[in-house]
């Protein structure tokens, strides 16, 4: 089964990806032992299903006991097992969910809305800017090659995209998601600190905002659809879970709801202060009238105001930090 996890920027998709993934994944037997990768980062049982190995946090402390041996020295055996586990580890949950999330490289907005009727680009020809394989057929190759019963991708994909790929493998084969969140959060909190786009040469503010102005029209494009699941960012974190396949799945690390909008590390982020509100409110009104940059002319299918699009009405810039009442 392939799922396709799409949606908003700032939602971190590949924390969701591998959150979604560890709890529809049967727990891993490794040389007898269980392993949940559900607890963050997994948890180690022994045949009796006493916990011999977690990593510990501020609030609960962690148990090492698989690593030590009789008189307190250090077990041979147990340290296989935990390399054997680590490995899984980072092959699957880390590296995994980087190769397997496609940022916006197959989103088609002109053919999603009618506007051309085959996709507008050759997706292939993006494909350099990228570490890992980013071609659609290596999305196929590493469905068909998949460990496991269910295979996660995540990015911003295309209804364009999501049809074609349930023609390839199967419709029943496919569940494709679309996790939206309010424009004016999302701007708000994507812009990165000057640092960070001196750090990496190839990134810059422009590019940035042209992503999350990707993403968002993705994202209303997929919300006209039935056949794709879309759900709110705000509900999920204000539930504390999201449904996939039928079961509900907890918030990945670090998404603690701090007013039902953000979460408490994105409060403390955006009092930063990296998007002033000039700019804010001037993307405010882009996406309120939209038709009056609508670049695509006479389509009657671009809707004209985004946030309606959505179902979101425009926040002030004091409204997303501000307490839950």
């Amino acid at each position: 089964m392939l799922i396709i996890l799409s949606g908003s920027e700032t939602i971190h998709k590949t924390f969701f990806a591998r959150k979604i993934l560890a709890t529809l994944t049967p727990d891993f037997d490794v040389d007898g032992y269980s392993v949940n990768f559900r607890s963050f980062p997994y948890e180690i049982k022994d045949a009796q299903g006493v916990t011999v190995y977690k990593s510990g946090s501020e609030e609960f402390g962690g148990v090492s006991t698989l690593l030590v041996g009789e008189q307190g020295v250090k077990s041979e055996e147990g340290l296989a097992v935990k390399e054997k586990v680590d490995t899984i580890w980072i092959e699957t949950f880390l590296d995994g969910m980087r190769d397997n999330h496609f940022a916006n490289i197959f989103v088609d907005i002109e053919s999603d809305y009618g506007i051309r009727t085959e996709p507008g680009f050759n997706w292939e020809d993006k494909v350099g800017q990228f570490l890992h394989p980013h071609t659609y057929q290596d999305v196929l190759n590493n469905y068909q090659n998949r460990k496991f019963k269910y295979h996660i991708i995540s990015g911003s994909f295309s209804k364009t995209f999501i049809d074609k790929i349930k023609n390839d493998i199967g419709e029943d084969n496919v569940i494709a998601i679309n996790i939206i969140r309010h424009p004016s959060v999302v701007y708000r909190i994507h812009e990165k600190p000057e640092s960070y786009y001196i750090s990496k040469p190839t990134m810059s503010i422009d590019i940035d905002e042209k992503k999350v102005l990707l993403a968002t029209v993705n994202c209303i494009s997929l919300n006209r659809f039935p056949e794709i699941t879309t759900i709110k960012f705000e509900d999920i974190l204000k539930s504390g879970f999201i449904t996939v396949a039928g079961v509900d799945i907890g918030l990945p690390e670090g998404h603690v709801n701090f007013n039902d909008l953000i979460t408490e590390w994105e409060k403390e982020y955006a009092e930063l202060g990296i998007i002033d509100r000039t700019r804010f409110d001037q993307w405010n009104y882009y996406f309120t009238h939209t038709n009056e940059f609508n670049e695509y002319g006479e389509s009657t299918a671009f809707p004209e105001n985004c946030f309606d699009a959505l179902g979101y009405t425009p926040l002030t810039y004091e409204q997303i930090v501000a307490p839950k009442e």
